[in-house]
């Protein structure tokens, strides 16, 4: 079962240091699951002593039915990782490209 919870940026590094979430963070504060979902995450990470080892970058394109959302495919490209072994840090990407098109 998949559990998400969307998180401000400027709260990343923060929870990636170890620290626990609060509504604040999140990027709707009245979202209970979320904030639960991101908390459970968050544990799970201290409890394992989980760190960061790799910085893994793709383009991401989604595909559902016009009619319905009840199937979503996504397809990754563009894959890309780097090493990335220091807590609570985000690797710099060069040139960055972000797009919102619709194919």
């Amino acid at each position: 079962m998949k559990e998400r919870g969307g998180v401000r940026k400027s709260a990343v590094r923060w929870l990636l240091a170890g620290h626990m979430p609060e509504c604040k963070h999140m990027l709707n504060p009245n979202d209970t699951e979320a904030l639960f979902a991101v908390q459970r995450f968050c544990h799970l990470i201290m409890q394992l002593n989980a760190r960061p080892q790799m910085h893994v970058a793709y383009l991401r394109e989604a595909y559902e039915n016009p009619s319905d959302n009840n199937v979503r495919l996504t397809m990754d490209r563009q894959v890309e990782s780097r090493p990335n072994p220091q807590r609570g840090s985000l690797p710099k990407v060069p040139n960055p490209t972000w797009s919102s098109a619709k194919r």
